[in-house]
């Protein structure tokens, strides 16, 4: 095989391309931008915020490092750098993925015990709680990341091109990574699904039929639309977040645990999966620009000279 093989038809992958560049440009700026406001703004150095600072790096790595690699690989049917980059992106991919889905999934548990029961938590005792859950969420990640980048393997090609990437393409010929894809189908998938679905169906309960002791007791009328708006608008992105989780992995999952049989079927599910695996994580930025007016303005003031207020701002949306 020798390079001009290795080169694609672009014209029919064209639009793939433009659509991952636009994941890339969405997902780094977005994430670096709010890291770097974490990390800046004193006031948002908090608690609320640890698990939102701890996803949005997980994204950031994982769109920033995978979506070029696909870009590239829709040129050509290899990775580049050989196999040490080949076995470094394997692990950086992995880790991510999994961080942002634990991070989402804690994320639901939080804005569960902030807005079902709000008078249970202990601040102390949750600061602790949150910052270990961040260092295992990593630590984790990574020890899923360790079977595939064992399974790693360089395949030489003419002219010195090398094609690293996953011994994946047959299951019959490694039943362990089907077996490996149904653990984390079950655990980094079903589980964080039914878990997200539960304390955000519980949060969306709340919201809809429990009224709150100030709603009772404000007579305004003004005041208490405007807490009608700030409910009707945070059931909306609850919605939203389970079904962009729903919906961004599973024709991953599908794609790995149905087999890579050359089939027009895994041909368009494979596109498929490439359109929606980084939907989560160019979600968290957008949500935050789209809902929080208070961030847009400690976004535009990275940019301008423009003072911003001084009123405790926290950003109490669970995002993604």
């Amino acid at each position: 095989m020798v390079k001009e093989d290795l080169v694609l038809n672009a014209g029919h992958t064209s639009w793939l391309v433009a659509v991952l560049a636009l994941y890339f440009l969405i997902g780094f700026f977005g994430n670096v931008v709010l890291v770097v406001l974490m990390a800046k703004e004193k006031s948002l150095r908090d608690v609320n915020n640890a698990l939102i600072t701890n996803l949005a790096v997980s994204d950031f790595m994982y769109v920033g490092l995978f979506a070029p690699i696909l870009i590239f690989s829709e040129f050509y049917q290899y990775r580049p750098f050989g196999k040490t980059f080949c076995i470094i992106s394997i692990m950086a991919n992995y880790t991510s993925q999994d961080v942002s889905t634990l991070s989402l999934t804690a994320l639901s548990h939080f804005r569960f015990c902030a807005i079902v029961t709000p008078f249970r938590s202990r601040r102390k005792k949750r600061s602790k709680l949150i910052f270990t859950f961040c260092a295992l969420s990593w630590l984790i990640g990574a020890a899923f990341s360790i079977y595939p980048t064992l399974a790693c393997q360089e395949h030489p090609l003419r002219e010195c091109f090398i094609w690293s990437r996953h011994r994946v393409q047959m299951f019959e010929e490694n039943k362990q990574f089907f077996r490996f894809f149904w653990i984390r189908f079950i655990v980094l998938y079903l589980l964080p699904l039914v878990t997200i679905v539960y304390f955000y169906g519980r949060v969306a309960y709340t919201l809809c039929v429990i009224p709150t002791s100030l709603e009772e007791s404000v007579s305004a009328k003004s005041h208490n639309q405007t807490i009608s708006r700030s409910r009707k608008r945070l059931k909306f992105i609850v919605l939203i977040i389970v079904v962009i989780f729903f919906v961004s992995w599973l024709p991953t999952y599908i794609f790995w645990l149905t087999g890579l049989d050359d089939t027009i079927f895994i041909h368009w599910l494979n596109m498929l999966r490439k359109v929606t695996m980084f939907i989560p994580a160019t979600t968290n930025p957008i949500i935050l620009i789209v809902m929080s007016s208070s961030y847009r303005k400690r976004f535009s003031a990275l940019f301008t000279s423009k003072p911003v207020d001084k009123p405790q701002l926290t950003l109490r949306v669970p995002l993604h």
